[in-house]
C-alpha cells in the first residue's frame, strides 16, 4: 500500500526578480481503513484448587442522610414474680410545728458599694480548728438582730446573720454568725454504726445543704455516734478534733459561701506566694517539739492506739502452787485442780453459765446458772445445783469416772433471786423441794463488774496493755485517737516519730495593701484552701485576720511550719 502526499492549499506571489518559494500552509490526509473481523471460539477454564470459603458479611454504610426508624420495643422476661407485702415504717421521734411563712430578702454587700452602704469598715478572723468566722463591721444604717448579710470582699464570699448589735452615736458595730446556725446546733440522730468520714461528710452537707470540698484521708472513726443525740457541730468537732494532736496533719473545717470546706494540712491544691506583697516587719518564733522520750522500758503505750487499745490484753495462762493450779483463758476461769479433785466452768458471754465439780472420793457437784434480762440490765434469776454423794469404794477416783454422775443418791438445791427494787434483792433457797430459808440483801446477785474492776482483775492476773514492743521509747503526747484500722494508726506513730525534736517555726506577717480609686492592689485573701510561699519556705496558715476600710486592706497573717 503506498500513500501520496500532496498539498491542498498553497499560495504564492511572485514579484519582481527571483524568489524562493517556501510553502507556508500544507495539509496531510491519512485515510483510516475499517475492516470488521470475527472471531469465534469456546473458552477454556481449568482450576488448580478448589476451595470453598464461609464467612460473616461486614456491611460498611456510610450514611450521609439522616434516618429515623420508628418500631415497637419488645421486652423479653424470663420469670415474672408479684410479691405483695406490707410496708414497716419506724418512727424514732414525731414532731409537729405550726409556724408562719417568713421570707427573708438578705442585705447584699459589696466592697465597691461599702461607701454608699455607709460602711465604715470590716474585719473578719478565720482561725484554725474553728468552723465559723467571727465577723465583725460598723456601719451608719443599722442593722436588726437577725439580719441576713451577705456579700464578697475581694475573692472572700461570706453569708452572716447578725448576732450582736452596739450603737454609738449613728455608728452601729455588728457581729456576726453563720447562717447555718440554727442547723448547725441542732440535735441529729445518727443510725450508722460505723462509717468512713467520706460517708459521715456527705450527710452532713446534704443535711446543712451545703456543697462539699473534702481533701483528706478516708478513715474511719472509731466512736459510736448512735443514738448520741449531739449537734452538727459537735458532730463535725468530734469527727476531726482529734487531728490537733499532730498540728502537721491537722483538718481544718470550715464554710465559705455554699461550701463545707475539709482540708487536712499537707494536701491543699495550690500555693500562694506573699513574699513580694508589701508587708512590715514579720516576727519570727521558733520552738523544739518533742513528741516523744527515749526509755528502755516498754512496757508503756508508745505507739498510736484508739480507745478500743487501752483496756489491758486478758489474762490466758495457769497459775500453779504445789498441787493447786488455775486456767485462765480470755481473763476468765475455766478450770480449777487441787488436791480434792478438779472443777470446770463454762460461760455464755460475759456470764457463767455452769460449774463441774469431781472430787477423788467419787462425790459430784453441777451447777447451772440462769439469768433474767429487764430493760438495760441483767441479774442472777436461778442457780440449779445437783450433787452426789461419796462413793467410799477405798479407790481414788478421776474425772473420767462417768457414772460417779449419774448416781442417784444425791441432793438438789434451788436458790432464787428478785429483784425488788432500789436495790434490794429477795433470795429463796430450796433443798429437794422444801423450802430452806429466804433473805434480803442489797447489790446485784451474779452482777457484771464494772470496767475498771475487770481491768484491775486482768492486771492482777498478768495481763499487759497491748504495745509495740519495737519502739524503745514512750510518748510525750496524747496518743490516743478515735480512729479504727492497724495500718492507720501505725501511720499515725509514724507521724509522732517524725514530729519529735522538729523545729517549729511561726511567723506573723502584717500584708498592707493600697487602695487607689477604690480598688486596692492585693485582690486576694489568705484562707487555709491554700498553703503559703514567703522567703523561699512553705506554711500552713494558723490566723489571718483582714481589716477593710474605704482606704486600706490589712491582713495580719500567722502561719506556721516544721522542720
Amino acid at each position: 500500500m503506498s500513500i501520496k502526499l500532496k498539498p491542498s492549499v498553497c499560495i504564492a506571489w511572485l514579484p519582481f526578480g527571483r524568489i524562493h518559494l517556501k510553502q507556508i500552509i500544507y495539509a496531510t490526509v491519512i485515510p483510516v481503513f475499517r475492516q470488521p473481523v470475527q472471531v469465534r471460539g469456546d473458552t477454556s477454564r481449568s482450576l488448580n484448587r478448589s476451595i470453598a470459603t464461609h464467612a460473616d458479611t461486614l456491611r460498611d454504610i456510610r450514611i450521609v442522610k439522616k434516618i429515623q426508624v420508628t418500631g415497637d420495643a419488645l421486652r423479653r422476661i424470663g420469670r415474672c414474680d408479684v410479691a405483695l407485702g406490707d410496708t414497716k415504717r419506724r418512727l424514732i421521734r414525731q414532731l409537729r410545728i405550726l409556724a408562719d411563712t417568713r421570707i427573708e430578702i438578705p442585705h447584699t454587700i459589696r466592697y465597691a458599694e461599702f461607701r454608699e452602704r455607709g460602711i465604715r469598715s470590716f474585719s473578719v478572723t478565720l482561725g484554725e480548728l474553728s468552723l465559723s468566722d467571727n465577723i465583725q463591721l460598723e456601719t451608719v444604717n443599722p442593722l436588726p438582730i437577725g439580719s441576713n448579710v451577705q456579700g464578697r470582699v475581694m475573692d472572700y464570699a461570706f453569708r452572716f446573720l447578725v448576732e450582736e448589735t452596739s450603737q454609738r452615736g449613728i455608728v452601729q458595730s455588728v457581729k456576726g454568725t453563720y447562717s447555718k446556725d440554727t442547723l448547725l446546733y441542732t440535735p441529729i440522730h445518727i443510725y450508722v454504726e460505723r462509717a468512713k468520714v467520706s460517708r459521715y461528710a456527705a450527710e452532713i452537707v446534704a443535711a446543712l445543704g451545703l456543697r462539699l470540698h473534702r481533701l483528706t484521708d478516708d478513715f474511719t472513726p472509731s466512736q459510736n455516734f448512735e443514738g448520741s443525740g449531739m449537734t452538727y457541730h459537735d458532730f463535725i468537732s468530734a469527727l476531726f478534733g482529734w487531728t490537733a494532736k499532730l498540728p502537721q496533719r491537722q483538718i481544718n473545717v470550715f464554710i465559705r459561701g455554699d461550701t463545707l470546706h475539709i482540708i487536712q494540712r499537707g494536701m491543699e491544691e495550690s500555693v500562694v506566694d506573699i513574699t513580694n506583697w508589701p508587708h512590715a516587719q514579720p516576727t519570727v518564733e521558733r520552738k523544739l517539739v518533742r513528741s516523744v522520750w527515749h526509755s528502755a522500758n516498754n512496757n508503756h503505750e508508745s505507739g498510736a492506739h484508739n480507745e478500743e487499745d487501752t483496756a489491758p490484753v486478758p489474762f490466758t495462762g495457769t497459775i500453779s502452787f504445789k498441787e493447786i493450779s488455775r486456767t485462765y483463758s480470755n481473763g476468765f476461769l475455766v478450770r480449777e485442780t487441787n488436791e480434792n479433785g478438779y472443777s470446770t466452768y463454762s460461760y455464755d458471754g460475759e456470764y457463767l453459765a455452769e460449774k463441774r465439780t469431781h472430787n477423788v472420793d467419787g462425790s459430784t457437784s453441777r451447777t447451772d446458772y440462769a439469768y433474767a434480762s429487764t430493760g438495760r440490765d441483767v441479774y442472777l434469776f436461778k442457780e440449779w445445783e445437783r450433787t452426789t454423794e461419796a462413793v467410799n469404794d477405798g479407790k481414788k477416783h478421776t474425772e473420767y469416772d462417768w457414772e460417779d454422775w449419774s448416781r442417784e443418791k444425791g441432793t438438789e438445791r434451788i436458790t432464787y433471786h428478785a429483784l425488788l427494787g432500789y436495790g434490794w434483792y429477795a433470795t429463796t433457797v430450796y433443798v429437794d423441794g422444801v423450802l430452806e430459808g429466804s433473805s434480803l440483801s442489797q447489790g446485784k446477785p451474779g452482777g457484771k463488774a464494772s470496767q475498771f474492776t475487770v481491768e484491775q482483775s486482768n492486771l492482777s492476773l498478768g495481763a499487759h496493755y497491748a504495745s509495740d514492743d519495737t519502739l524503745p521509747y514512750s510518748s510525750l503526747i496524747d496518743t490516743e485517737f478515735p480512729v479504727v484500722g492497724a495500718e492507720y494508726l501505725r501511720m499515725l506513730t509514724r507521724e509522732i516519730e517524725w514530729l519529735n525534736r522538729k523545729t517549729q517555726e511561726t511567723v506573723t506577717v502584717e500584708i498592707r495593701a493600697r487602695i487607689q480609686n477604690g480598688v486596692p492592689d492585693i485582690d486576694h485573701i489568705v484562707d487555709f484552701t491554700e498553703r503559703i510561699r514567703f522567703e523561699g519556705h512553705e506554711y500552713f496558715l494558723q490566723s489571718n485576720t483582714v481589716e477593710l476600710t474605704p482606704r486600706l486592706l490589712r491582713q495580719t497573717i500567722k502561719m506556721v511550719r516544721w522542720f
